[in-house]
């Protein structure tokens, strides 16, 4: 499974433990799309306002895309993300309170989608999910006080089953020691790498960012020592071919 394709998984799977419920399964339910325009919102709201698997209408739910991830833990490297969880019921109240609605109370719907959330848990995918300290939100739309939505809100932490790791960063040895005072370096002098656990290290002499992309970036020789001619900013980083590795913390050497 790849990273990015792991928020996008528990959207749909949020979607489908729903509607597998008995009542919120017998409501339509559906699930917004990240970018989606006002306009295909707006359908979508329609559509979530249409027949159920009961043929009642008026009431009805979707999933909202999550956005807005929280690095509640910056201290830790590779730290989980918090992850807002969201869910709006929405009510067309003279549908729903009609001969042909549910006659079903918004918060009623909405408090029950909020419990039956807490028992959930998307093994691989996060950890089991928690109702922020304001659950349910009720708000009306100003353009249409027939229409209003009930807001279920809980968080819970991505669970990435390919875990990050960091490349070591490679060790650069000058062959004498370096001084940061002008003119107090002798040069020609020579650095040798130990690249550590990377597969390929690329570096820079002119303090810019080391990577295959940069047209100023070598790949060093591995083996062979770095011939220092003059005053320069030697910066290096390793790098590895899987995917769950990053790229290691630049090395660096300032030659005054």
């Amino acid at each position: 499974m790849k990273y990015t394709d792991n928020f996008r998984r528990l959207e749909e799977d949020i979607l489908g433990y729903l509607q597998s419920d008995w009542l919120m399964g017998a409501r339509p339910g559906l699930l917004l799309e990240p970018g989606d325009v006002e306009s295909i919102v707006a359908q979508k709201v329609t559509k979530a306002l249409g027949a159920g698997a009961d043929g009642k209408v008026g009431l009805g739910w979707y999933v909202v895309p999550i956005e807005d991830m929280l690095d509640d833990t910056p201290e830790v490297e590779f730290a989980p993300l918090l992850l807002p969880i969201t869910v709006d019921i929405v009510e067309n109240k003279t549908l729903n309170n009609g001969p042909r609605g549910p006659q079903m109370p918004i918060r009623y719907l909405a408090a029950y989608a909020q419990k039956i959330l807490k028992c959930y848990s998307p093994q691989n995918l996060t950890t089991d999910f928690v109702p922020e300290k304001t659950a349910l939100s009720l708000f009306t739309k100003q353009d249409d006080e027939n229409l209003r939505f009930c807001r279920v809100m809980l968080h819970t932490y991505e669970s990435d089953p390919v875990q990050l790791q960091q490349v070591n960063s490679p060790v650069l040895t000058p062959s004498a020691a370096v001084s940061q005072t002008a003119g107090q370096n002798v040069y020609p002098m020579t650095v040798t790498v130990n690249p550590m656990n990377a597969a390929v290290v690329w570096y820079t002499t002119d303090g810019s960012h080391p990577w295959a992309g940069n047209a100023a970036a070598i790949q060093w020789p591995l083996g062979q020592a770095l011939n220092i001619t003059g005053p320069c900013f030697l910066r290096a980083r390793g790098f590895n071919a899987p995917a769950e590795y990053l790229g290691s913390k630049a090395s660096s050497i300032f030659f005054a």
